[in-house]
């Protein structure tokens, strides 16, 4: 079973990833197969998984020590004592809020290197253009910040907790909702392939939480889950559609300033510099406005190179997105709701949507780990 991954549920069929599995057998020999002593040990399966699995599993332990929760509790107060409920809720609490300081650490690390690549540039430009020749020694100031700070990300690991964690948090928050809505669905057997090979501590940690008897109530999640996740989505996506209007903005600005700062440069060569023979208004001291030109070039430059290392990495237009599409849904299972009332079969498909989107976001913020490609 644990090798092959392979069993037959009570209903449905969930093939479980077996990658991170790993088994221990002690060789017993009866009757004629003596061919090896008893008591060897054999080791079978993927053990490099296996380790990766528990190392994980062990760093958000450490992390949870003393960890504080999310402030506000995600199930109403008429729970019923249910224990099983309550430790899912305090996990998953936990799981966010040590979420929530690793992103912090992370975004600071994503402005910082955003910083020292327009500094960076600036300061270059500086030294070849306007001949300040201290300027390369701030150049090599800003190539040994952003190795700073890129070795910080690495040895926190801030990218990968802020990702996992939260993976878990919204993993345990529909797992809790399940049991709350007196559904015996288990979360863990709606990840995706993708989401089982590549965050299976989380799946994992799931099976282990989930273990308890039978929910002993049924509670209407239209107002704690469905409801509350629809206004949810519709905040994130007015604020994170108005970081992207930001940095659209940003970038359409910089773009008009490079393009007047261009035609400047050109009438000020035709007009006063060397793009006649004979200058209709010559100045006295040409190299020291046309050095100011690529100066203010060279600014603007650096300006979006800030904007593409900051906001560029936090993937606005698919996060916002998303947020769109998970509202469309949530106004859809309202109506649903509505009709057919709270079925086994409309939990089912609400925890599997979820957990999918929460997939999906995973899949595409792992790409903007921050790293020295400025």
């Amino acid at each position: 079973f644990a090798l092959n991954g392979d069993y037959d549920p009570a209903t449905g069929y969930t093939p479980r990833s077996s990658s991170n599995e790993a088994v221990i057998h002690v060789f017993t020999p009866r009757g004629t197969h003596t061919e090896e002593a008893a008591g060897t040990v054999h080791l079978l399966g993927n053990w490099e998984a296996l380790t990766d699995l528990l190392r994980k599993t062990d760093d958000y332990n450490r992390h949870a020590v003393g960890a504080a929760m999310e402030t506000e509790s995600r199930i109403p107060t008429d729970s019923g004592g249910d224990a099983a409920l309550e430790r899912m809720e305090a996990v998953g609490r936990t799981a966010g809020q040590l979420s929530m300081q690793y992103a912090r650490r992370y975004r600071l690390v994503l402005v910082l290197l955003a910083v020292a690549s327009a500094l960076l540039t600036f300061s270059f430009l500086m030294y070849d253009e306007a001949q300040a020749i201290w300027m390369i020694l701030v150049c090599g100031a800003m190539l040994l910040a952003a190795w700073a700070c890129q070795r910080y990300a690495v040895h926190s690991d801030c990218h990968r907790r802020y990702l996992e964690y939260r993976a878990l948090a919204e993993s345990l928050r529909v797992q809790t909702y399940l049991r709350y809505a007196g559904s015996r669905v288990e979360a863990a057997r709606l990840f995706s392939w993708t989401q089982q090979e590549d965050t299976g501590w989380i799946v994992d940690a799931l099976c282990a939480l989930t273990i308890a008897d039978v929910p002993k109530e049924k509670h209407a999640i239209r107002e704690c889950w469905v409801q509350e996740q629809r206004d949810y989505h519709r905040s994130a996506a007015k604020k994170s559609g108005a970081k992207l209007n930001a940095s659209t903005r940003t970038v359409q600005a910089a773009l008009l300033l490079s393009i007047a700062l261009y035609l400047a440069a050109v009438g000020f060569e035709l007009l006063c510099g060397g793009l006649t023979l004979r200058p209709r208004f010559p100045v006295a001291d040409v190299e020291l406005y046309r050095t100011l030109l690529k100066i203010l070039l060279g600014t603007i430059a650096a300006v979006s190179l800030f904007v593409a290392n900051y906001y560029g990495r936090l993937s606005l237009p698919r996060v916002f997105t998303d947020h769109e599409k998970m509202e469309r849904f949530y106004d859809k299972m309202l109506d649903q709701l509505q009709k057919r009332g709270q079925t086994e079969e409309l939990l089912t498909l609400l925890a599997r949507e979820e957990l999918i989107e929460n997939g999906n976001w995973i899949s595409y913020q792992r790409d903007n780990k921050p790293d020295m490609s400025i």
